[in-house]
């Protein structure tokens, strides 16, 4: 696996400060300048002989390239000894954190300044690394504390098993970096001569049970209304709507009242939002709860699937408050009573414009600020508190008071149209604006109701604009769920308008007078994002003539579609938290391009429609529902039949082949043949062999996972010859994984080896962790058949890292539950009971049933080997029913086994033999010999036991041969302890017996399950 470890494209990053520089500074300049020379021309130095790179060097920071990772890891340690040794002027030794610190046994451990360090692999950097990896390896670094080296997950990868023959290594687990998107697992080095250095706790981002934005926008007034809800829910309401029209204040309120309760909830289930104007569909709304929990649906066959994952997964935190901010399309609402039912702790906060019907809604009619003809002042305060900051006067309530008073009545105190009056840079007082919008409301004839308050003040604004700033507007009026600045750069076209300024000049401007509102993520404070409340941008798109419109719809589907499609290509490399973010965060604006595009028709539209929902693909791989992503790809891929004129073979191959996943996800498998058979004969017609050596390849393992492995190896190779001669290294290292997962079936493990190692060195070499993390978990199941315990766990964990690190939940949950065998396998209960909680939370939070099955079986085995005999038959008997729900017949053919094991042990002949026959007849039908064999020596034993030896011998026979065949070390090692048990029931003397079963190594699994019977039958013989 020699290209598992360094590829030529790989840079090392390694980001350098000095701890509390400022304060240094503060207290003595003279020290510190002197201090940060010597700091300086160390580390320089160092970098010379250890053959790195300087690539930036401000203050006390660098920032420093390595072509060899194991260079950069020892070149850190030896910074940190040499720190040790430089002299340190006199006056920085006095002060606190730079004085001498030595150890109980006097090892100098801290002297002089203390510099942190965060170590990075950027595995294609090219000519420069990627920004995304120098950000990683600053956090990183930002997350440590003086004289603390860190290295990511991924470069301890790389350079552990070397790192740690000199150095001391201390895994700290998975932390949250700020500015960083999921959990980042964090490896701590020292040299040798400081390991003895101790450390606070890291500075990582704490995991807040929210995801509320830390801030709420300007909040006036409302004291009453807070007070009001808080009582509905203190009386044990658990379904709250607030009411009210576009712009009357629902969403801050709503905000405001979860925002307090964070604490309350911080040890329980949470406080959670979810965002839901673009939401149109049930599917849509359980995808947005589903994301705010960060709850996956990947793996329901329908959408009643995704209310009941969500309903156990509402369920399984406690105490719980669900935030639906704008829900308003009443079909979506029905999934509310089953949530309600089905986590009786749970309370839903709702917004919509009306009432959605539900039992149990309480409705809570939302209306305009108080103005101070209602005794209150709390619309002229929020109109006064907007107003522009170079209007100070405008803040003041002295002789104008009362024409700001009639500012907020004319408006009725509508929060969004106050805010948008205050927001705007007028030159004349409150009197003179006062007048102009009453002139403005009578000129149009605006009645006296919230909504065409709001709609007569968007009217008023937008004939004191810029032609600009209108045009942008309504240009941006396209976007959906928000932008940023580089969208708009590229869809706005103000060509018309020389005199125009920078868009995000104009931006900035439009912000400031609340035309659109400044959502700028908190860990991503460098880029500037927006958003239009939809009642503006209902109110502007009108304002655009339909060829401008259908002009800035064709920039923004061009915008977005090239930026998403650059996302998904990234979501199976190392940035891939990052690219699935992104995507995550563009959803909407790509929903948008996909209906728009099936709206439109024709090659092009289709086309976007395609490319949309394609880009998507990773997102929806991960994220789901599976039923919703299928109804997306039907809807373009008719839309693609019915054209008239045919559309690339390479945008419908792969629309087909990623429907053909979806559905073999849900088990609908003649449906995938059909999809791929079709893709297949489309890239032949179409002369696009690329299209088809995928397509292919995608039958092989179709056909490899119902259970036909000789034509999924045909398949498969055809696609890997196929692959070769295109010269592309990708497809090549999903088909040699995809042979070896077959030849791993097949027990030839020797060659399952040779092709998992290859297709992992060219995953690597590509920068596809997808393909790297499953090649790297089957060489440990060849590893565990091998019976190579230690290996076989390097590797588990490393597959556990890297599909952590892509956000494959699912297949890490899966090599979790592996790693809990590998340790029952070790005799370590214990831990691996612990480990099979962790693999079925996983399994459970991204609703994998059969993954679920799965840990459940395992969790019988552990009670099994700890002699907890009622709860294994009971663990058994419901992981059995749990198979059976996901047609799964390998794991059906195990519990069949082990409550045969069980019945046997207990004296029911009977039960046990049929336990026995129906776990071959399914191990036969899963292709699993395994079970089968290991069936047929338990069978073996119970006929001997009974007076039938010819049957037994029989049986025993056959096992024998299907071992010699597959030579799996740990069903060897249990033939050789049940092979003692024939001889108990053949009558030989139990002290010989009982001698040699002391002898025997006891390695494996099934051997301790069979040693501990055996000592049973050895106690009742004796």
């Amino acid at each position: 696996m020699g290209g598992m470890t360094t590829g030529s494209q790989s840079t090392t990053l390694v980001f350098t400060d000095v701890e509390a520089s400022t304060d240094l500074w503060s207290r003595d300049r003279e020290a510190m300048e002197q201090a940060l020379r010597l700091h300086d021309a160390t580390v320089r130095r160092l970098l010379d002989e250890f053959g790195g790179r300087e690539l930036h060097g401000v203050g006390d920071a660098f920032l420093s390239a390595w072509d060899d990772p194991i260079a950069a890891v020892r070149w850190g340690a030896r910074v940190q000894e040499a720190l040790l040794e430089v002299e340190w002027p006199a006056g920085l030794l006095v002060l606190p954190g730079a004085g001498e610190v030595v150890s109980s046994r006097g090892e100098r451990l801290f002297r002089g300044l203390r510099v942190r360090m965060g170590a990075h692999v950027d595995a294609h950097a090219g000519d420069q690394p990627s920004q995304e990896a120098v950000r990683r390896a600053a956090r990183i670094a930002g997350a440590a504390r003086g004289g603390q080296i860190l290295l990511s997950g991924a470069l301890w990868e790389v350079v552990g098993d070397e790192v740690s023959r000199d150095m001391v290594a201390t895994d700290l687990g998975y932390r949250r970096l700020r500015g960083i998107a999921g959990d980042e697992r964090l490896i701590q080095v020292l040299p040798a001569s400081v390991a003895a250095r101790r450390f606070p706790a890291l500075d990582t981002v704490d995991q807040r049970r929210s995801n509320l934005p830390p801030e709420i926008t300007l909040f006036v007034g409302r004291e009453d209304d807070l007070s009001a809800l808080t009582e509905l829910f203190g009386f044990g309401a658990r379904l709250v709507s607030v009411l009210g029209p576009s712009g009357i204040g629902k969403t801050r309120l709503a905000m405001r009242l979860a925002s307090r309760w964070v604490a309350d909830y911080a040890h329980d289930g949470g406080v959670w939002q979810a965002q839901l104007a673009e939401i149109r569909t049930p599917e849509g709304l359980a995808r947005a709860v589903a994301t705010a929990l960060d709850v996956p649906l990947t793996m329901g066959r329908t959408a009643a699937d995704a209310v009941s994952q969500l309903g156990y997964a509402l369920a399984a935190r406690g105490p719980t408050l669900l935030l639906l901010d704008g829900l308003d399309h009443p079909p979506a609402g029905v999934m509310l009573p089953k949530w309600l039912q089905a986590a009786p702790q749970l309370r839903i906060l709702v917004t919509a414009t009306g009432r959605l019907g539900l039992p149990g809604e309480i409705a809570y009619e939302l209306g305009g600020l108080e103005t101070e003809e209602e005794g209150s002042r709390s619309a002229v305060d929020l109109l006064v508190a907007r107003a522009p900051r170079e209007r100070p006067d405008l803040r003041t309530t002295g002789s104008d008071s009362a024409a700001a008073a009639s500012t907020a009545h004319l408006v009725r105190g509508v929060p969004l149209a106050l805010e948008l009056v205050g927001a705007q840079p007028a030159a004349q007082t409150w009197a003179d604006l006062s007048r102009g919008l009453e002139r403005w409301f009578q000129a149009v004839g605006a009645p006296p109701g919230p909504e065409q308050a709001l709609d007569g003040v968007l009217g008023w604004i937008w004939e004191h604009l810029a032609l600009w700033e209108r045009e942008l507007m309504a240009q941006m009026a396209v976007c959906r769920g928000g932008f940023d600045v580089t969208a708009a750069e590229r869809i706005v076209d103000l060509t018309a308008f020389p005199a125009a300024p920078w868009v995000p000049d104009v931006l900035a401007a439009l912000c400031q007078r609340c035309l659109l509102e400044d959502v700028t993520l908190a860990d991503a404070p460098g880029t500037p994002r927006y958003r239009m409340h939809r009642a503006v941008r209902e109110h502007v798109k009108l304002r655009l003539p339909r060829g401008r419109r259908s002009a800035a719809e064709d920039r923004h589907a061009a915008t977005y579609l090239t930026r998403a499609e650059r996302w998904a290509a990234e979501a199976c490399g190392p940035n891939a938290l990052e690219a699935l973010a992104a995507l995550e965060r563009e959803r909407a604006n790509l929903m948008a391009v996909h209906r728009r595009g099936l709206l439109r028709g024709g090659p092009r539209g289709i086309a976007w429609a395609l490319r949309a929902v394609l880009a998507l693909d990773p997102l929806l791989r991960w994220r789901g529902p599976p039923e919703g992503q299928i109804l997306l790809l039907d809807q373009a891929l008719a839309a693609s039949d019915s054209s008239s004129q045919p559309l690339p073979t390479e945008l419908v191959t792969r629309a087909l082949r990623a429907r053909a996943a979806v559905r073999a996800r849900l088990g609908r498998h003649h449906e995938v043949t059909a999809d791929l058979e079709r893709a297949r004969d489309l890239a032949v017609a179409g002369k696009d062999p690329t299209a088809e050596a995928w397509t292919v390849a995608d039958l092989g393992d179709h056909l490899r996972l119902t259970g036909r492995l000789e034509d999924g190896r045909r398949a498969t190779g055809r696609a890997h010859a196929m692959a070769v001669e295109l010269g592309d290294v990708s497809l090549q290292a999903t088909t040699l994984g995809l042979l070896g997962a077959i030849s791993l079936a097949q027990r030839d493990l020797a060659r399952a080896r040779d092709l998992l190692e290859d297709a992992a060195d060219r995953a690597v070499a590509v920068g596809d962790r997808l393909v790297e993390g499953r090649a790297v978990g089957n060489l440990g199941l060849v590893a565990r058949f091998d019976g190579d315990w230690e290996q076989t766990e390097v590797l588990y964990r490393r597959a556990i890292d890297i599909h952590r690190q892509t956000g494959d939940r699912a297949t890490e949950g899966v090599w979790l539950g592996n790693l809990g065998v590998l340790l029952l396998h070790r005799g370590e209960l214990d831990e691996a009971e612990e480990t099979f909680h962790k693999s079925l939370a996983l399994a459970r939070a991204v609703g994998y049933r059969r993954a679920a099955a799965v840990a459940h079986t395992n969790l019988a085995l552990t009670h099994m080997l700890r002699g907890q005999i009622e709860p294994a038959r009971e663990g058994f008997a419901a992981a059995l029913v749990k198979h059976e729900a996901t047609d799964t017949t390998s794991g059906q053919a195990l519990c069949e086994v082990m409550i045969g094991v069980i019945a046997h042990q207990e004296g029911s002949v009977s039960e046990a033999a049929d336990r026995y026959q129906r776990a071959c007849k399914l191990a036969d039908k899963a292709g699993d010999p395994r079970w089968r064999t290991l069936a047929r020596m338990w069978w073996s034993v119970l006929s001997e036991e009974n007076g039938d030896p010819e049957v037994g011998a029989a049986l025993w026979s056959d096992a024998m041969e299907a071992l010699e065949a597959s030579q799996d070390a740990m069903l060897v090692a249990a033939s050789e302890v049940l092979s003692l048990a024939r001889r108990v029931a053949r009558g030989e003397p139990v002290e010989v017996i009982v001698e040699e079963a002391e002898r025997i190594a006891i390695d494996g699994l099934d051997a301790r399950v069979a040693s501990k019977w055996l000592r049973i039958r050895l106690s009742s013989a004796a």
